[in-house]
């Protein structure tokens, strides 16, 4: 299996950008975050939201929980282009 893209930092700061980008087009901080992933009953505290999206360490499944929190119900991932995230 080839694992040139996990934990890649180009890929991280991408991830990052797409959260950021969301939270910032519905104007919520990381308390806004806490307390809508709270709803879901998804634990997480606005420091360790800013921490890990920040550094763009986080998985999956957290990503799929903030962008349903923040009702995220379309993404364009269309300006990534991966031969340019080698």
């Amino acid at each position: 299996m080839n694992d040139n893209y996990a934990n890649d930092p180009a890929w991280a700061k991408r991830a990052k950008a797409i959260v950021r980008a969301e939270m910032v087009k519905r104007d919520l901080t990381y308390q806004d975050l806490e307390r809508l992933l709270g709803l879901m009953g998804v634990e997480k505290t606005a420091g360790n939201l800013a921490t890990r999206i920040s550094s763009g360490a986080f998985g999956a499944q957290l990503f799929l929980q903030v962008m349903v929190a923040m009702g995220v119900q379309q993404l364009d991932l269309s300006h990534l282009d991966a031969r340019e995230l080698r």
